[in-house]
């Protein structure tokens, strides 16, 4: 959720990028950390998304789906109507309509589209659970899931929305509505076999999946260099993505398996930290940083520190004091 704050802020200060607003100052590898975080950021939040889902799932509390998805609803009506428009009146490089066209079309989703999407994937995968925890694999089995099956399924959904409807209608964005499900279902599928999954976020596989991402990388500069067509080098993306994601995972539980109140304040911030940033990083901009001339590197760091510690600010000592804040912002109550 966090990597969304480096990610965007990159697109600003990154070359041939053109995004919401952009900074006169560049330099290249701000623009290629933005690409490199895209490789895995959403698929990843995704797989952890699935996870969880079939975790509450497999406990059959009563009313879990609703649970969901008021979790998911209420922040993406709550800021996409309320504070998304104030970014979008910001965003100056964006042709923005501001008749019917804003809601019906989804203007107004912004950086919540992943919200609509997650919406879909709850109220589908409550019936489709029941055939898919019967599915049991080992270390090898996993691996080809992770390496060769999602990434051919990734291509199948992206082929199949490009030749049908590849915009977006109220709140569902169907450009990656079938890409990303290939990954919630993915990890619906770690949490089934959880003991498999863990296993491969070890310092072993950790390794295979480095090697193999070294591999398709090199791969990838060869096929640019001879002039091959380009959809081998999307081919190409799309395998990078399964070894990118299970290596951002297997650091990613090494750095949070520890029982930190740091840590935990840092979780439960980020949805908050997710919904602000987009906005605040916009208003920054426009406000503070298009005005000023410190150079890419020193703007971008400062862009990132401020809004992170003003959004993770407004959470620990405004939002998460208030049950009327939390729920808009969250999709929860307070803990009593």
């Amino acid at each position: 959720m966090t990597l969304g704050l480096t990610y965007h802020t990159g697109l600003i200060y990154g070359d041939n990028f053109s995004w919401r607003v952009t900074s006169n100052e560049t330099v290249w590898y701000l623009g290629e950390l933005s690409t490199f975080i895209s490789l895995f950021r959403m698929e990843s939040f995704y797989l952890i998304s699935g996870f969880f889902y079939f975790l509450i799932y497999s406990k059959q509390r009563d009313g879990f789906l609703a649970d969901r998805v008021i979790r998911a609803a209420i922040p993406l009506f709550f800021c996409g109507l309320l504070i998304n428009p104030l970014m979008n009146m910001l965003s100056v490089n964006r042709d923005i309509p501001w008749d019917l066209n804003y809601l019906v079309k989804g203007y107004w989703l912004g950086h919540l589209w992943f919200l609509g999407n997650l919406i879909v994937y709850f109220l589908i995968s409550n019936y489709i659970c029941k055939y898919i925890e019967k599915i049991q694999l080992n270390k090898m089995a996993m691996l080809l899931v992770f390496f060769v099956i999602v990434p051919i399924l990734s291509i199948v959904s992206v082929t199949i929305t490009n030749h049908s409807y590849n915009g977006t209608i109220l709140f569902i964005n169907f450009s990656g509505l079938l890409y990303y499900f290939t990954y919630f279902i993915l990890g619906a599928l770690c949490f089934i076999n959880k003991k498999t999954f863990l296993s491969l976020l070890d310092k072993s596989s950790l390794l295979l999946s480095l090697a193999l991402i070294i591999f398709l990388v090199c791969s990838k500069l060869i096929v640019v260099e001879l002039g091959v067509n380009d959809n081998l080098i999307k081919v190409i993306n799309y395998l990078i993505v399964g070894p990118t994601v299970l290596s951002a995972l297997s650091i990613l539980i090494n750095i949070g398996k520890r029982d930190s109140p740091m840590i935990r304040r840092f979780s439960d911030s980020s949805y908050s930290v997710y919904l602000l940033h987009q906005p605040l990083i916009i208003l920054f901009y426009v406000l503070i940083f298009d005005h000023v001339d410190l150079g890419a590197v020193t703007e971008y760091l400062l862009l990132v520190f401020i809004v992170f510690f003003t959004s993770y600010f407004l959470h620990i000592k405004i939002i998460s004091k208030s049950d009327y804040l939390l729920f808009a912002f969250n999709g929860m109550r307070k803990q009593k």
